[in-house]
């Protein structure tokens, strides 16, 4: 207004000149010079102010370059669309994204870009925009010229004219493609999780009912539903082969609630479906049984069959019966057949034991035949341990011939560190004949490894029929590994699924936060500087770069921690001193800015993942120095051998840590302070847990507030790498 109104008395002089030019040769020489001196004044005005128009007009374009610069080379591209959905204008973030010049966009329908079946969730958002006159936000599949397809994310706003009037859609535009397939795998991998978890419980529910019934056919029903809940069949059946070999014996049947009209005592012939399993000795299925050309094998009266499964129990190579199941809605697959296999594996190996302990059972008339074809080792023994007896079981369980034990002394072949309580166990069956004792023990192969045998031991010296101590051994190498490796697998599961809750909160949540921010800030600085920018835009930008950087980082620290099992590299000796060093190299610049003081003693060489130790030092160290207190921070590194471990240990000066909070903070994402007291994700201490844990070490925390902290963590101490640091 000021710039306009003085231009407006720069008009005065000239009006003034031109009523008085007509009169000029009227005018006195006096009047002449006044109205010079006048119009020399004026001038001077004029070409002051013309100076500031042209400043002010070079700050303006300036400033119109700087929002354009802003506009074209954000981090996510933004549309302005008319009501129709063509492209009104576009800026290069966005005509990149889709692989098109800016200029060819303009005026062409967005649709074009988007994938046939999402074009719906486009209009219902435009829609939306227009009704609800505030911000929404939709996720489509956009095509690039290419004909790469990627995931994106479309937020509108509604754009009025100065009369109130709807003229259009402002759109910002994110490529989500990283997120969504990092979704997609994680819902994958949990769904994998829960499912062999499933897998694992039915397993040993399994194995658990081997050892509940006594009865085979109660384990055998058992085995069963187990399987059948798990895989989901509607019916099925447990059977044994007879004899003969031709004909199955059906120990138990699960219609599935509908009735079977079939005369029970009808012979079940060995033929079609079950009869090639018979004869292949694997687990076969048919998903289309009523075209089947083994529809006509089912006798009158059996229930309807859709789909069915039959799985061989096999003893040394031989089928002895079958486990079938039927009627699974959308049929059967290669994992329901991996899955039968194995129950069928477990049925296989109850009938073993049930049919071993049904020997052991027998009267003592039948001994001997007992034991010359039982699958378990029976011996008997002299009082002062000397072998009399040896079944022919041991030769396949152990390796010797029955000569080669016989007169030997038991205890020479058990381990050394189960020597004395195998014979504490002896004495105990000398003292108290007639009760029977069990242990497990290891007992030596002829190939010289071991082998775990569970021993039961019953003093029958005072019966003239035996006179001597008979034990009954069963080789559970095997089963001993698979229960051992069954824990681990479920505590690795329990961890697993921890982690990818975890992990899938942030990617769903905290992943999202800084692109929120970015997003704000850039639609302030839209919508309030539309046509001038000041110096207010440079804070929002600011802030806008603060949240991009905020996200890098976190996707960094998310990347590092859901990479520590999978990407590490293999163990090899590594010296502490030399990762140490590589880490105090990596905060340099930290600790000079600080004034930090970083001491060490002597460190040992283990077998670690360099990398992964040189990034544990240095997330600790860099906690050490980040929380510090009014004094300037010294951190100190040790190491000491306890027992068959080094024991390091990093202490600061720094705020401390209140104890409750000592195993809250190798969570993930747990943070004790907010972002504006002290930087990080919270990501940092759960880095470190999970190092030290993949290395076989654990690590914990010593700490009161305001006293500093000892950070403690352990690694194996492996054999031929002792130092004395």
């Amino acid at each position: 207004m000021k710039q306009a109104k003085d231009i407006k008395n720069l008009k005065k002089p000239e009006k003034k000149v031109q009523s008085q030019t007509r009169r000029l040769q009227e005018l006195s020489f006096q009047d002449t010079e006044s109205l010079i001196r006048e119009l020399e004044a004026h001038r001077d005005e004029l070409e002051k102010h013309n100076e500031e128009l042209q400043r002010l007009q070079k700050e303006l374009e300036d400033s119109r370059n700087k929002y354009s610069d802003l506009y074209d080379f954000a981090p996510i591209g933004y549309f302005t669309f008319d009501g129709n959905g063509l492209i009104l204008d576009v800026n290069l973030t966005g005509a990149g994204l889709l692989g098109i010049k800016k200029q060819f966009l303009i005026n062409k329908s967005f649709e074009i870009f988007i994938e046939v079946s999402d074009k719906y969730i486009f209009r219902a958002h435009r829609l939306d925009v227009l009704l609800k006159q505030a911000r929404q936000i939709c996720e489509i599949r956009l095509k690039c010229k290419d004909g790469k397809i990627f995931y994106a994310q479309l937020q509108s706003l509604p754009v009025k004219d100065p009369e109130g009037n709807l003229s259009c859609l402002r759109t910002a535009l994110s490529d989500i493609t990283k997120l969504m397939d990092t979704e997609d795998s994680l819902f994958i991998a949990l769904y994998e999780t829960q499912k062999r978890g499933e897998e694992i419980s039915a397993l040993l529910e399994s194995t658990r009912s081997v050892l509940k019934y006594h009865d085979f056919e109660k384990t055998a029903e058992s085995i069963f539903h187990s399987c059948k809940n798990l895989i989901k069949a509607g019916c099925g059946y447990v059977a044994l082969l007879k004899n003969s070999g031709t004909e199955n014996d059906v120990l138990f049947l699960d219609t599935g609630g509908y009735r079977c009209a079939v005369e029970p005592s009808l012979d079940m012939p060995i033929r079609g479906l079950p009869g090639i399993v018979a004869g292949s000795l694997k687990t076969t299925y048919h998903n289309d049984f009523p075209n089947s050309q083994w529809l006509e094998n089912l006798p009158k009266g059996h229930i309807r069959v859709s789909n069915i499964l039959f799985a061989p129990m096999i003893i040394d190579n031989k089928v002895i019966g079958l486990l079938g199941l039927a009627n699974k809605p959308g049929g059967f697959t290669d994992d329901d057949a991996r899955m039968a296999s194995a129950f069928s594996e477990i049925a296989a190996i109850a009938l073993i034991n049930k049919r071993a302990e049904e020997s052991v059972r027998r009267s003592e008339e039948y001994f001997r035949l007992v034991t010359e074809n039982s699958l378990d080792i029976i011996t008997i023994l002299e009082e002062d341990g000397t072998i009399r007896y040896e079944s022919p079981s041991v030769e396949r369980a152990l390796g010797f011939q029955r000569e080669e034990l016989t007169g030997a002394n038991v205890f020479e072949f058990v381990h050394p560190d189960d020597r004395e309580g195998t014979m504490n166990i002896f004495s105990q069956a000398i003292e108290n004949p007639g009760i029977s004792l069990s242990l497990e023990v290891r007992f030596k192969h002829k190939d010289g490894s071991w082998r775990t045998l569970e021993v039961i031991g019953k003093n029958l010296l005072d019966n003239p029929a035996v006179a001597g101590i008979v034990v009954n051994s069963r080789d559970i190498t095997k089963r001993k590994q698979a229960q051992e490796d069954l824990m681990q697998l479920a505590e690795e599961l329990k961890r697993s699924n921890t982690d990818l809750q975890q992990f899938a909160y942030a990617a769903s949540h905290d992943l999202q936060e800084p692109l929120r921010v970015v997003a704000g800030f850039v639609k302030l600085l839209g919508k309030r500087y539309k046509n001038k920018l000041d110096t207010k835009a440079e804070e929002f930008i600011d802030h806008a770069v603060g949240g991009v950087k905020r996200m890098e980082i976190l996707i960094k620290d998310l990347l590092a921690y859901s990479q520590i099992g999978t990407k590490g590299k293999a163990f090899k000796p590594t010296d502490c001193l030399s990762a140490l060093g590589n880490a105090l190299a990596n905060l340099q610049a930290a600790i000079e800015e600080n004034e930090a003081e970083v001491t060490y003693d002597r460190l040992p060489t283990v077998m670690a993942d360099a990398t992964q130790l040189g990034s544990l030092f240095q997330n600790l160290i860099s906690n050490a120095i980040k929380f510090r207190g009014n004094k300037k921070p010294k951190v100190h590194v040790s190491a000491g051998l306890r027992e068959n471990e080094w024991v390091f240990s990093v202490q600061d000066n720094g705020i401390g840590i209140d104890p409750k909070d000592a195993e809250r903070i190798f969570i993930i994402f747990q943070r004790l302070h907010g972002r504006e007291e002290y930087s990080g994700t919270g990501i940092g201490l759960a880095v470190c847990k999970r190092i030290v844990e993949r290395h076989g070490g654990r690590i914990w925390v010593e700490s009161q507030p305001g006293r500093g902290s000892t950070f403690y963590f352990t690694l194996l101490n492996t054999a031929g790498l002792n130092q004395d640091p």
